[in-house]
């Protein structure tokens, strides 16, 4: 039965409008969105073609808290396997295609530096940018990878 160990919450990759949660199992990297920026189609009204989007910015804003805070209460409720797939955003590295990971400071900000191989054998890295405060939990738990 797979386990979780520990949550990373609000982690990026790229960009800072796409924000995933890190979730550490037993078995596996998990990588949950929480937030993107084609979750909530784009206002194309005449008012706000004419206007801007100010007048409705707060707004959306709120919408898109509120739907983080939905995710983040499946994620916590959800199984593993089924947060793959409830988004197709989701993913997810196996700890047996992991060839290390490190929790490094890179310009200027701190992150979660993982190596694996794909499907292909091909060696892939992704770096999650993650804040200062999260670096104790982040080593705890790439510590608790079995590699």
């Amino acid at each position: 039965m797979e386990e979780k160990l520990g949550t990373i919450p609000g982690v990026n990759i790229h960009s800072f409008e796409i924000v995933y949660d890190l979730i550490f199992t037993s078995n596996r990297i998990i990588a949950a969105n929480i937030k993107h920026p084609g979750d909530l189609p784009p206002d194309v009204s005449l008012r706000t073609v004419i206007i801007g989007d100010g007048w409705n910015r707060h707004e959306r804003m709120m919408k898109r808290i509120k739907l983080m805070e939905a995710r983040r209460e499946v994620i916590q409720n959800a199984a593993p396997e089924e947060l793959l797939k409830n988004n197709p955003r989701n993913f997810a590295i196996p700890y047996e295609r992991v060839v290390s990971i490190e929790v490094k400071r890179r310009f200027l900000r701190w992150q979660i530096i993982c190596r694996f191989l794909d499907d292909k054998k091909t060696a892939r890295k992704i770096s999650f940018n993650i804040r200062k405060s999260q670096v104790p939990e982040a080593r705890r738990l790439a510590a608790a990878v079995k590699i």
